[in-house]
């Protein structure tokens, strides 16, 4: 089984992804993560600015598809029970996922301001910590970050992060529950 995961920046999907993980031994892979490769690769800072910028580039001058072909390449190879897909942005990305049987799509919310906390005190990105409000407001409206809306609005099911992590980690077991896979916890 795949599970696919989107949601807004800071909305919770690392936390499910690492959850799933842990608990239920699902192998983690992120759409970001060959962007991020290349950047520490050329000994860059990895900001969401780069991290946007080049994932941008990457799919403009190779195929809007590239990270998607290059997860289910890599997907391909390996036999595992439950796979966790962080980071869908894309409807194409979606589409392409869509077609398989096994795979689940869910959305991980958040409000504004409780995404916004919880990236100041992430270390992910180099800078988060000193965003302001406002610039975190405009990242929303990156090239990058404009169809999740719409694919929230596509999930099979939605994961609501606006309270603490075993509430949202109750949510994570339901979800296992409901699909019943036979995957041991």
């Amino acid at each position: 089984m795949i599970i696919g995961l989107t949601g807004l920046p800071g909305a919770g999907k690392g936390t499910v992804t690492a959850y799933l993980s842990e608990k239920y031994g699902a192998v983690t892979r992120k759409f970001s993560d060959p962007i991020r490769d290349i950047i520490k690769r050329l000994y860059q800072p990895i900001t969401r600015e780069h991290m946007q910028g080049l994932g941008s580039f990457l799919r403009k001058e190779f195929n809007p598809n590239i990270f998607a072909e290059t997860l289910l390449n890599d997907l391909s190879r390996e036999n595992q029970k439950l796979i966790v897909l962080d980071g869908f942005r894309y409807e194409d990305e979606y589409q392409l996922f869509r077609k398989r049987e096994d795979f689940i799509f869910v959305a991980v919310e958040a409000s504004l301001e409780n995404r916004f906390a919880r990236i100041k005190l992430r270390p992910e990105n180099a800078g988060d910590q000193n965003l302001t409000l406002e610039h975190f407001k405009l990242q929303h409206e990156f090239e990058t970050e404009q169809a999740i809306p719409g694919l929230i609005m596509r999930a099979d099911f939605r994961l609501d992060n606006n309270g603490d992590k075993p509430q949202l980690f109750g949510q994570a077991d339901e979800l296992m529950k409901k699909l019943g896979n036979g995957i041991q916890s």
